[in-house]
């Protein structure tokens, strides 16, 4: 059996956990298990989750960079984290507060893109009356089918764009988030539509974050095509 079917029962299985700070969550199918581990921190005040996939029988799969989404019950109310496998298929979301989760599975890998690292001393430093530095951050997806551009502008503003060429993702949504790099919470999140440039063949999305004040950073982006039916 190849790679991609266990990676979607894997999809499949977490899409029936639920968690807390006092239960985990376990789910097997037919190539795969998954399973949910919470643990008190030190602090007895937030808790940390271990999240694996362990296949069933002699098979060696893809989990590497895969992300794994976590998302509070009560929607809009609470923490999300995001944090990717490691070629074991496990991840660890190092600290949540109590409450409620959702887990899920993207099934296209990604890297952990380092954003916004400008050292907050020399920010902090800088006088009221001083502009800051033009600092532009820049990428593109695994596949080179998106390119995007973080940019911190002399006004202070951040602006964050992405293109593409590719038709089928025309009319599609992108969701875009800032990831903290040591606690895996998920700093903010925006979703964004792909709509046709004056030049023919090209789609792209963009918006202004507001202030860099706002966004002392350091983050690392992830994003995601969401289909027009899927949003």
């Amino acid at each position: 059996m190849t790679t991609r079917p266990i990676q979607e029962e894997a999809a499949r299985l977490f899409g029936q956990c639920q968690f807390s700070h006092t239960h985990g969550a376990y789910a097997e199918g037919q190539t795969v298990a998954v399973a949910v581990d919470p643990r008190w921190n030190s602090d007895a005040e937030t808790f940390r989750v271990l999240i694996s996939c362990l296949v069933l029988g002699h098979r060696r799969v893809e989990w590497a960079r895969l992300p794994v989404q976590i998302t509070p019950v009560n929607t809009g109310n609470g923490v999300s984290a995001l944090a990717r496998l490691d070629a074991q298929g496990r991840a660890l979301v190092p600290n949540l507060p109590p409450g409620d989760y959702r887990v899920s599975l993207r099934l296209t890998a990604a890297r952990a893109i380092p954003v916004l690292s400008a050292p907050l001393e020399r920010l902090a430093a800088q006088g009221e009356e001083e502009s800051e530095d033009r600092q532009v951050w820049s990428g593109a997806s695994d596949d080179g089918q998106i390119l995007w551009s973080l940019e911190t502008t002399e006004d202070g503003e951040v602006q964050l764009s992405f293109e593409t060429k590719n038709e089928i993702f025309a009319d599609h949504v992108l969701v875009y988030y800032l990831i903290d790099p040591i606690n895996k919470q998920v700093r903010h999140q925006q979703q964004l539509q792909l709509a046709p440039t004056r030049t023919a063949g090209k789609w792209e999305a963009f918006c202004s974050l507001g202030s860099r004040a706002a966004f002392p950073g350091p983050y690392e982006l992830d994003f995601a095509i969401v289909p027009p039916e899927q949003d």
